[in-house]
Formats: structure tokens, sequence, C-alpha cells
């Protein structure tokens, strides 16, 4: 929009006219015309149906910057101790208010995350001049709403359809006050009873308009093929359902990388033709993973309307890209551990200034690689999508860079080529400068090149540590892996979590965040193999411990509770409530290989929300049920 334009303009709560929800007492208003760069003032008035005015006049001003700006659609990821913004770009973690950090932990304090996205970049053969290309998102953003519709065609960005969708498994009896607090941006005690409807209906619509044909996941309980859940909106157990993994929320979104102005802006490269998916998921309990969160970047290459069916993209890789803020982004470090497969960052200093408002020591926070790309490998077997495939394994984190401000290496040069090949020196484990030819990183305390930056021990003060060589200060840290390839059609997956612990000091809580790591790790990979021994019955020995969801749930009085031990173990399976406290033990003793079933009666306890845990040496895994009465 060019020039002026004056209202007044009215707004409605009918579901039409730029309103996206009848009857939520969010009103809306569609106005057309205007374009990245545009300046918006209006003011807001309401009236009773006599003219009274019943609002006072409210000016707001609104600067439109296009996607990845304030008028992006974005959505948290709030179930349990972290709060995550994502948006409907891809990017992640990132405040759509004011785009500053947008990552929360505990949930309800400040933040430990700036921003955050996925970064991939590769020698793409297509016939094109440019055939190193990098693309995902950092602070600017490569890809735009919307699924590949068909080669080099995109879904329309503004189509009601293309959004971020959230669902939560018992969003009908869940309280939603913290949900209706984002959403119009209020302190939880001023929440109003018709602003958590106004958040139910959204989830319900959510359930209901569930994109699985655009690959969202799903629970296809009929095994028909096609998502049709109860047509309320119910949770049902023996109903198609959203979402994946027994999560307590799930979000999911698709983007393109078809835009060239987009793609240009982040680090100067053409479109590839790459779709991503993006799953976010995490899980409403007391024990770890209450401090975890799950993303899940799919990449599927559909090409470019001139992509022949030859392409490939050779010698890929990946990246978890993050600029982490711990608090006060001024006083950070960063550091790696290759055996956990994590990077994360932490305090330098035992007082953060932000976390001291809230009386709290200052956390630390991190991204572990749960499952890489995958490659051919003959006797090997891979996960993609929870299923094993044969013949493949899935790259481990290949390397693990850090910049810090001020630094020996300052980050990829943003909208421009260089940052392609900046950003390629980084993910085959390089200096970003000089281009060519690329120099390695240095562990200053054995002289000797290495891919993997910041592996020492905080803790003993031992190995390569932060603080050696840069002072405290803002970070950015990246976990990459590769390298492989992506035919036409060809679909690659990655699975990071983002962990947090708060412990006694700025130290200890990197003790804690290892020791959440591990359970993760755990969790992960009895996840894994529960389902997969479930839905395939490989063996009658079991090859992984798993633990599987109890039948029914939710249920009432009894339910019956499942486990496989692929050695003889000691066990114990405990009950626990929303506390934390042991409700009722239902095993402790030594079981021989195989699968078991123990099978609890909650006739004389409480309804309501239970946790029961499996724990075997070092495997330990936690699931949710629902008693009634």
């Amino acid at each position: 929009m060019r020039g002026v334009t004056s209202g007044p303009f009215p707004m409605y709560d009918d579901g039409m006219h730029g309103d996206s929800l009848a009857g939520d007492h969010i009103w809306g208003a569609q106005l057309d015309g205007f374009e990245s760069g545009d300046s918006v003032k209006f003011t807001v008035n309401a009236v009773d149906v006599i003219g009274n005015t019943v609002l006072d006049s409210t000016q707001l001003n609104i600067y439109l910057d296009g996607y990845g700006g304030p008028n992006s659609s974005f959505i948290m990821s709030n179930v349990n101790n972290f709060a995550m913004w994502v948006w409907e770009n891809g990017g992640l973690e990132r405040n759509p208010f004011d785009n500053n950090s947008g990552t929360f932990f505990p949930k309800g304090t400040t933040t430990v995350i700036y921003a955050g996205g996925f970064v991939w970049g590769g020698v793409v053969q297509d016939g094109t001049a440019s055939s190193l290309r990098v693309g995902g998102q950092t602070y600017n953003y490569g890809t735009v709403p919307g699924r590949i519709i068909s080669q080099g065609i995109g879904e329309n960005p503004l189509s009601p359809d293309v959004r971020i969708y959230r669902i939560r498994r018992y969003y009908e009896t869940d309280d939603l006050a913290d949900d209706a607090a984002t959403l119009y941006q209020i302190k939880d005690c001023k929440v109003l009873p018709w602003m958590i409807d106004s958040v139910r209906a959204y989830y319900r619509r959510d359930w209901l308009e569930w994109p699985w044909q655009k690959g969202a996941p799903y629970y296809d309980r009929n095994n028909n093929g096609i998502y049709d859940p109860d047509t309320s909106g119910h949770y049902d157990p023996q109903e198609d359902e959203p979402g994946l993994v027994d999560a307590d929320q799930v979000l999911w979104c698709v983007v393109n990388d078809l835009d060239p102005s987009a793609t240009q802006g982040l680090y100067g490269s053409p479109p590839i033709g790459l779709e991503e998916q993006v799953t976010i998921w995490g899980y409403n309990r007391p024990d770890s993973l209450g401090n975890c969160l799950f993303q899940r970047c799919r990449l599927i290459y559909k090409g470019t309307s001139t992509t022949p069916p030859d392409a490939r993209i050779d010698s890929m890789y990946i990246a978890k890209w993050s600029d982490p803020d711990v608090g006060d982004f001024g006083d950070d470090f960063a550091g790696c551990d290759t055996g956990l497969q994590i990077g994360y960052a932490y305090n330098s200093t035992a007082v953060d200034v932000e976390y001291r408002k809230f009386n709290l020591n200052p956390p630390a926070v991190g991204y572990i690689l749960l499952q890489g790309p995958t490659i051919q490998s003959s006797g090997d077997t891979a996960i993609f999508d929870f299923r094993r495939k044969l013949s493949l394994r899935n790259l481990p984190m290949t390397t693990f860079v850090y910049f810090a401000t001020g630094g020996a290496d300052s980050d990829p040069d943003l909208s421009n080529y260089d940052g392609i090949r900046q950003w390629y020196n980084i993910m085959r484990g390089f200096r970003p400068r000089p281009l060519s030819p690329p120099e390695c990183f240095v562990d200053p305390t054995t002289n000797k090149c290495t891919k993997f930056e910041l592996t020492g021990d905080p803790l003993t003060s031992t190995g390569w540590i932060d603080g050696q060589r840069d002072f405290p200060g803002d970070r950015r840290i990246a976990l990459v892996s590769g390298s492989f390839s992506m035919a036409l059609g060809d679909t690659q997956e990655i699975v990071v979590a983002l962990v947090g612990s708060l412990g006694s000091s700025n130290l200890n809580s990197i003790t804690q965040l290892k020791s959440t790591s591990l359970a993760v790790k755990s969790f992960y990979t009895g996840l894994i193999s529960s389902i997969v021994d479930d839905v395939s019955n490989l063996s009658d020995i079991p090859e992984y411990y798993a633990l599987y969801q109890s039948y029914p749930n939710p249920f009432n009085p009894t339910t019956k509770i499942k486990f496989d031990l692929p050695v003889q173990s000691s066990v114990t399976l405990k009950i626990y409530n929303l506390l934390g406290q042991v409700v009722k033990t239902l095993v402790d003793e030594k079981l021989p290989v195989g699968r078991h079933e123990a099978i609890w009666d909650a006739s004389n306890v409480a309804a309501g929300i239970y946790f029961y845990q499996l724990k075997s040496g070092t495997f330990m895994d936690t699931k949710k049920m629902i008693l009634l009465h």
C-alpha cells in the first residue's frame, strides 16, 4: 500500500471478514493492499448498541516486515517446563512480538534461547550454475510457509490451511490458563473463562483439521490409510488421533525454499526445491522429559520448476543452529560433549542478573542429536520415521562449532553468497574463514586440528573449555551431521532434543543437564524399540528394553502395563502421582528375558493423571495414564 488510507473499518467475530474463529471474543478485520515495509497506525474503539464508548481509544503501531516479521503466524509449545515460540516460516525459539529471546526455562521465568533453526547445505547437481547452496533459518529465514504441491509450485502462504497446527491430547480437560495468557499476552491471574474457551476452540479446530495429507503424523487406529477422528474432536483411544509417540502436545508445520527473495536474504543462495516438515513435541511429566522438547526436521527434495529428473544433492550436511542466551546474554559460555552428542550453553558465573530476579541459579541448556540423517551401510540398521531400516545407518554429530562476539571466528555473512561458502566450510569441520583453502579448528590445549570445539570439562577445567580463548558473552552454536546425498524425491530427517536443567550452581547445572540428556537418550532408545517391536513382531526375544502404553487408557479401575526385557534383569515398575509420590510398586524383582505384563487395580485411589516408570539397570522410561471413576 502506498499513500494514505483512512477508515473507519468495522471488525468482526464471525469467522469471516478476516476473523479466524467465530465466537471466540477475538475480533478481526481484513485490510488488503499492504506491502513489506508499510507502517500502519490505527486506533481501536468499542461502542455498545446505543453508541456509548465501552473501550477507550488505543493507538497501535505495526511495522510490516514480510515473512519473518512481527506479522507472521506463530504459536508456542508450552506443555512442560519449556515455553518455546514456533513460527510458520520454520523459525524456532524467537519471540515474534519483539524479535528478542523466545524460549523460556523454566516456564514463567526468563529466557535461555534467543533464536534457533535448522541449516542445510550441499552441492546441488541440477544443471544450474550455482551448485553450492545453503538454506534454512538463522537470523534471517530462507523458507516460507506451505508445502511444495508440485515441482516448483508451493502452496499459497496466505491460504487458511497453511499455518502452524497445535494439538494437545487432553485439551478438553487440561488447564489451559497458561495457553490463554500466552495468546492474549497477559498475566495468568488476568485470564478470564472466555479466553480459555477460545484456546480450547483452537485446539479442537486443529484436532479436526489436522493436515495428515500434507505429512502431519497421526495414529491410524482403524488402519484405513486416512485420518478420520471422532467428529466431535474428543480424544478416544479407539479412534484416529493427531500426533505421535504418545506426546502430550504436538506442533506441526510445513515450509519450502521456493521463494528466491527468502533464500537470497538468508545467505545469497537460489532455491533448491526442498520442502521442510517441522514437528515439535513434548511431554507433561515430572521427570526429565518435563525438561525437554523434541524437534524433528524432515527434508523432501521436490525440486524447482527447472529441476531435471536426474538431479541430486551431493555432500550434503544439516545443522541445528542456535543463539542461546542464558538469562543475560552478556555472560555466557558454550560447550560440547561428543559422547552424549550434545552442544550446550551455560552461565560463566554463579549469578545471572536475569535469573536472580526469580531467586534461581542460572540453568544450562543444550541440544542432543538423537537421530542423524541416513546413509547406505551394509549390515547396519538405521532409524527413520520411528522404524528400523536395514542396510542403512544414522550419522552422528560430525562437527560442533561456536561463535563468540569479538571472538576468533565470526558468524557467516547474511544475504551474501560468501555466507554459503562460510557455512559449507563449517559443515565440513573447518573455520568459516578463509574461504579457500579452508583452515581447521585448532584445540588450544593440544595444538591439533579438530572438528569439535569446546570438548573439555568445565567442572574440572580440563581440556578445551570456553573462556580459555574468549571472554564471556553472547554465544552461537551449531551441531552438524553429514555428509549424505539426496536424489530428487528423497527424504531425510534429523531429530534433536532441546534440554534444560537447573542445578545448585552454574556448573552443577551442566552436571544436571548431562544427567537429563542421558535420561532423554534412554527414553528415545526405548521409544524406538517399543514401536518397532510392537509393530513388527520381529522376534519372540526382545532386542531392546521397552515400556508400552498401558491399556486401556483412560481406564477404570484396572489397566495392563507391558514391558520387554532383552536380558534377565532386576526390575522395578512403580506408579507415581502428579506430585512425584510413589502410589504403588507393581514390580520389584529379577525377571527373565521376554515380554512381561503387570496389572494395576486402582480402585482405592482418586481419579486423575498417574505416571508409571520402569527401571532396569541404566534403562528408565516413564509413561502417563488417566484413571476415571
